[in-house]
């Protein structure tokens, strides 16, 4: 859940309300800060598309019991992403150092 409302905050531009659903640190917070400045780089009809598009879970491989990948695409761009979540104390959240990096 906390992966598909990240997502969905990204591509309607509510990057207060994806950022609720990221591990607070500073790794984190500036990729969340990088997606956002990536996003209003596109134009209003982009923008636009994204909002509008929807998201397609491909695959949800669990890694282990706090730990998922999330592989997924967008009907607007139709590029195929991974997304890891993380069971921490305060429930599920994205791992962004996952997205950019690949690493486990």
């Amino acid at each position: 859940v906390a992966a598909q409302q990240f997502l969905d905050g990204c591509m309607k531009g509510d990057f207060k309300r994806a950022g609720f659903y990221i591990q607070q640190d500073s790794v984190n917070k500036a990729q969340l800060k990088a997606l956002e400045d990536a996003y209003y780089h596109n134009t209003s009809d982009q923008r636009v598309e994204y909002r509008t598009a929807n998201i397609i879970i491909e695959n949800d491989e669990t890694v282990s019991p706090k730990e998922e990948i999330i592989t997924y695409q967008n009907s607007y761009d139709k590029i195929t992403r991974k997304l890891k979540a993380v069971q921490t104390e305060k429930g599920w959240k994205v791992d962004l150092k996952y997205t950019f990096s690949r690493n486990l």
